[in-house]
């Protein structure tokens, strides 16, 4: 992990890409379920987020108890084919969720 930031100012980072409707990408993992989706970052309250994976379909993260922080991201560095311009990690001891900010093209 980079730079350590707090969750409040985590999810005040995710209000911004949802209000600027950017594309990202989170992937769950070491947790009983996981998942990798693509998709925008639909709302954030006070203790996580939404994500708007299509019109039909949406997945949501409770961030309460995580250490969160930014994860340098190389230059050039993509996933999928996307490129990636920033990362945030959320850890807690039942899981680690990425969200990555995809480049605009």
């Amino acid at each position: 992990m980079g730079a350590k930031i707090s969750l409040s100012d985590c999810l005040l980072v995710l209000r911004g890409w949802c209000e600027a409707k950017r594309r990202i990408r989170a992937v769950l993992k070491d947790s009983p379920v996981s998942f990798a989706v693509f998709g925008s970052i639909y709302g954030v309250n006070e203790h996580g987020f939404s994500i708007s994976v299509d019109e039909l379909n949406m997945v949501a993260a409770s961030l309460d108890g995580c250490t969160c922080g930014f994860i340098d991201v190389p230059e050039g560095e993509e996933v999928l084919g996307k490129r990636v311009e920033s990362s945030l990690l959320a850890i807690r001891k039942d899981f680690n969720l990425v969200v990555m900010l995809l480049v605009d093209e």
